[in-house]
């Protein structure tokens, strides 16, 4: 059975292990090589721990049988052109033996309920312009193109779109 749970700091090796694997698999031939090779578990972990140990960002999982599938972040929005009444999915990252199961969809509408419950109107996230399989799943849930753009300079200057979705 698959259930949704506010993350702790003892989840932190198991997020790093679900975010490692999703980001370097998703991201395989879109963020050069070298990019992807820096990335690791240890670090992760410590950046989570730090994070959800200090309440600076929300941070909620789904697990089944007790693996931690995949998460999803979300809060107000980083942005500053935008409103303090919009909020944002920062990230949702599952691990890629569970893609195409239905979990991003679970944790998608689970943070789109608890945005709309503290008062949020409307949500934006930002999404890799080359990573086609992310953009249509965040269409097919209703969300459009909203026209701003970033490089990643962190990333071998990567191109980011911003997606936008208002509550009905």
């Amino acid at each position: 059975m698959r259930k949704i749970r506010r993350a702790l700091p003892d989840d932190s090796s198991e997020l790093a292990r679900v975010h490692m694997d999703s980001f370097t698999k998703a991201y395989k031939n879109i963020i050069p090589d070298e990019f992807l090779s820096s990335f690791t578990v240890e670090n992760r972990q410590n950046i989570f721990k730090n994070s959800i140990e200090q309440e600076l960002e929300e941070t909620y999982l789904v697990e089944e049988k007790g693996n931690i599938c995949g998460f999803i972040t979300i809060g107000k929005c980083r942005d500053d052109d935008k409103p303090k009444f919009s909020g944002e999915i920062w990230g949702i990252y599952i691990s890629s033996k569970y893609w195409r199961k239905g979990y991003g969809k679970m944790l998608l509408e689970y943070g789109e309920k608890l945005l709309a419950q503290r008062g949020f109107k409307e949500i934006f996230l930002w999404v890799l312009k080359d990573n086609l399989s992310s953009r249509n799943f965040y269409e097919y849930s209703g969300y459009k193109i909203e026209g701003s753009k970033k490089i990643l300079k962190n990333l071998g200057n990567i191109e980011s779109i911003r997606y936008h979705k208002d509550f009905k």
